[in-house]
C-alpha cells in the first residue's frame, strides 16, 4: 500500500495567494485527492482549510477578489493612539489594524463542520503566549522620554514581554465553535493585528513558532510530504525530520517583495502569484508522482 501523502502551506500574508496556484496544479495532475493530512501556519492555515474543503473555485475566487480594504480595516486615530498608550501599560491586546475583515473572509469561506468532519486530518499551528513579566518591567523602566526610544522600547515590550510556545491545533478534535477563531489566531500578525483568546490562552501568528508546520504531521507517522512556501529561500529543516521526502515548491521573489508582499492583498498582484504558484506547480508534478 502506497504512503500517506502530507500537503504543508507555510505562511506569508498576501503571498498566500501562491498556494492556490500550486493546488490547481495539484487538482489538474488529481494529486489532491491523494493528500491525506494538511498542515498550515498563518495564510497557510486559511488555504489549507479552503483545501480541505474542496471546493478550488471558491478558493479562486476569493483571491481574485481579495483586497487591502477586505483585510487590513482600518481602525480610527483615536483607536490607534489608545492602543500605543496600552502598550506602554502592558495591558494591550489590540493591533494597528482591526482583524474585522479577516474574521467576515473567514466566517464566509469557512464551514468549521465540514473541516471537524472532513476525510483529510487538519492541523492549524498558532503561538501560545506566555508572560515575561521581567523583561517587561526592565524595558519599560528604561525607556526614555524622547518620542522615538519611546516608540522604540514600545514595540520591544510588545515583542518581548512574552515567551511562545507552538501549538498544532488538531482541528478534528475541536469544538466546532472555536474553529473560526483558531484560525483566526493563526494570522494574528503581532502589531498587525490583535491578539485572539481561546479558552483563556492567548494566541499570535504561528508564523513566530514555525512557519512550515512539518511537524504535526511528521508526529503522525507521514514521511512524504508537499511542503509550498513563500519566503526568500527554503528555511525547512530537513535534519529535524529524518527520512521525509519532501517536495519543496517555494515563491521566489526578492528580499524587499517578500518584505513588502506579506501586506499586499491587491488583486492584480494575487492573480499573479497564482499563476506563478500554478507555473512551479506544473513543474513539479512528475517529481510529485514519483514521491507517491
Amino acid at each position: 500500500m502506497k504512503e500517506k501523502l502530507g500537503l504543508v502551506f507555510g505562511g506569508g500574508g498576501g503571498k498566500g495567494a501562491y498556494q492556490i496556484g500550486v493546488w490547481r496544479a495539484l487538482h489538474e495532475a488529481g494529486i489532491d485527492k491523494k493528500i491525506t493530512c494538511v498542515a498550515g501556519t498563518s495564510i497557510g492555515a486559511l488555504n489549507g482549510a479552503l483545501f480541505c474543503m474542496g471546493n478550488l473555485s471558491d478558493a479562486e475566487k476569493i483571491w481574485s477578489e481579495i483586497s487591502p480594504d477586505l483585510i487590513l480595516t482600518q481602525q480610527d486615530i483615536h483607536t490607534c493612539c489608545k492602543s500605543l498608550l496600552k502598550y506602554e501599560q502592558g495591558t494591550c491586546a489590540d493591533g494597528w489594524f482591526s482583524n474585522t475583515g479577516l474574521k467576515q473572509l473567514i466566517d464566509s469561506a469557512v464551514d468549521p463542520r465540514i473541516l471537524k468532519n472532513g476525510v483529510r486530518d487538519f492541523y492549524v499551528t498558532a503561538a501560545k503566549l506566555q508572560k515575561y513579566p521581567l523583561f517587561y518591567n526592565f524595558v519599560k523602566r528604561h525607556s526614555e522620554d524622547n518620542i522615538l526610544t519611546r516608540i522604540g522600547s514600545l514595540l520591544a515590550i510588545r515583542f518581548f514581554k512574552y515567551q511562545t510556545a507552538p501549538v498544532y491545533f488538531d482541528i478534528c478534535r475541536q469544538k466546532t465553535a472555536l474553529i473560526p477563531d483558531i484560525l483566526l489566531a493563526s494570522s494574528a500578525i503581532p502589531l498587525i493585528f490583535p491578539d485572539i483568546t481561546i479558552e483563556g490562552n492567548h494566541y499570535i501568528d504561528g508564523g513566530i513558532e514555525d512557519n512550515v508546520p512539518i511537524a504535526p504531521l511528521y508526529q503522525k507517522g507521514i514521511r512524504k510530504y508537499i511542503v509550498v512556501t513563500m519566503e526568500e529561500r527554503d528555511k525547512t529543516c530537513t535534519k529535524c525530520f529524518p527520512e521525509a521526502e519532501i517536495i519543496h515548491i517555494n515563491l521566489e521573489e526578492s528580499a524587499l517583495q517578500n518584505l513588502t508582499g506579506t501586506l499586499d492583498f491587491h488583486p492584480q498582484n494575487a492573480k499573479k502569484r497564482m499563476e506563478q504558484g500554478y507555473q512551479d506547480g506544473m513543474q513539479n508534478i512528475a517529481r510529485i508522482l514519483e514521491l507517491q
